[in-house]
C-alpha cells in the first residue's frame, strides 16, 4: 500500500497591498497575473494540474528559442480582470491550440489546447518564484543550451497516463517559501 504524502498550505503573502498566492487545504491556489504593459490581467484558481518545462518546438518559437515553463490550471476558475487577448490558432495542425496574448505589447500570457485545461505562462504570474516546474517534457526537441535541473523528472514525449507509471511529486511547506520536504512516488499499474 502506498502511503500518500501529507500536503500543507502554501504561506499567504501580500505584496503592495495585493494578495498573490492563496492556498487551501485541498491545494487550490489564487494566483494573479498579466502581460508585460499591464493591458491584459487574470486571476486563476484551483489546483495546478501540471507544473512544467516544455522543450517541444512550438514552445521554443513562442519563447524565442527557450523551453516555455508553464502550469496548468482548470479552465473554470480563470478569467481575465483587464482588458481582452488577442487569439492565434494554426489551422495547419490536426489539433492546434489556442495561443493568447497582449495585443499592445506581444506577451503570450496563455495556451488553450483541446482538453479542459488553460497552460499559464509562468513569466507572466505577479510572483513567478512560487512556480517550480516538476517535470521536463518534450525533451526530443531540448536544444543543447537547455537546461534540465538535475534530479528533474524528464520525458521525451508527455508522461504516460493512468494505467501505465505514474509520478506524483508533493511539495510540502512550512514558512515563507522554506522547502520542508519533496517526495515523488511511482506507482504501476
Amino acid at each position: 500500500m502506498e502511503k500518500k504524502p501529507v500536503a500543507f498550505p502554501f504561506c499567504l503573502q501580500e505584496r503592495h497591498h495585493r494578495l498573490k498566492l492563496v492556498a487551501t487545504r485541498e491545494n487550490a491556489m489564487k494566483l494573479e497575473g498579466g502581460c508585460y504593459c499591464g493591458a491584459v490581467r487574470y486571476v486563476a484558481e484551483g489546483e495546478p494540474m501540471m507544473k512544467a518545462q516544455c522543450h517541444c518546438r512550438e514552445c521554443q518559437y513562442i519563447t524565442g528559442g527557450s523551453p516555455n515553463v508553464f502550469l496548468a490550471m482548470p479552465p473554470d476558475g480563470f478569467k481575465y480582470t483587464k482588458g481582452a487577448p488577442k487569439q492565434f490558432t494554426r489551422n495547419d495542425l490536426e489539433k492546434p491550440v489556442t495561443r493568447e496574448f497582449c495585443g499592445e505589447c506581444g506577451t503570450h500570457v496563455v495556451t488553450r489546447p483541446q482538453r479542459p485545461l488553460v497552460v499559464i505562462k509562468v513569466g507572466t504570474l505577479d510572483e513567478p518564484a512560487q512556480i517550480m516546474p516538476q517535470i521536463a517534457i518534450y525533451t526530443i526537441d531540448k536544444q543543447p543550451f537547455h537546461h534540465v535541473p538535475e534530479g528533474m523528472p524528464a520525458f521525451e514525449r508527455l508522461p504516460r497516463r493512468q494505467g501505465a507509471a505514474s509520478v506524483s511529486i508533493s511539495i510540502a511547506r512550512t514558512g515563507p517559501a522554506a522547502l520542508q520536504r519533496l517526495t515523488i512516488s511511482r506507482r504501476y499499474s
